[in-house]
């Protein structure tokens, strides 16, 4: 089973078209349809507290800001605190777009780190795009990512 998520409700509804979306993409590679298409926030996951080890795979393309930059349910006020969180009325629910804040690759790459520790089974995969700088001698700058190199990683040994 196969289950789809976006902040952006326009790309899981409306895609660029009806010929080019999440269900085109589906039929045009014959696989099975998503069971569940979500709104949802990686900064902010709907998963009960409880819920764990439910995925076998995650497969993503975090927003590395080269087209566009990362967002976060709740709009500047709200992540700088100058408001509070609010409830959308039920009448406007149907066509309310949540204010999204920025989200940087930092950021997005350690939630997407942490929910793959809590939802993957074990031997599960992560995988995704993530950008890397080279020197001008052709070799890789990576992070010091402790988590990565650790023989006994905190993330139990599900990634490779």
């Amino acid at each position: 089973m196969t289950m789809g998520a976006d902040i952006d409700i326009r790309v899981m509804r409306d895609g660029r078209g009806p010929d080019c979306n999440v269900w085109s993409n589906f039929k045009q590679y014959g696989l099975p349809m998503p069971v569940a298409l979500l709104r949802m926030d990686n900064n902010l996951p709907p998963w009960r507290s409880g819920l764990n080890e439910i995925f076998d795979a995650i497969i993503c393309d975090p927003p590395y800001g080269v087209r566009a930059g990362g967002r976060k349910s709740g709009g500047r006020k709200i992540l700088r605190g100058t408001v509070d969180p609010y409830t959308v009325p039920e009448d406007k629910r149907t066509d309310h777009i949540p204010s999204t804040g920025a989200y940087s690759l930092v950021e997005c790459v350690h939630d997407l780190l942490h929910l793959a520790a809590r939802m993957l089974v074990m031997k599960g995969r992560l995988v995704f795009f993530f950008p890397v700088l080279r020197d001008e001698n052709g070799s890789e700058i990576r992070a010091d990512t402790k988590s990565f190199k650790d023989p006994k990683p905190k993330y139990r040994g599900k990634y490779v």
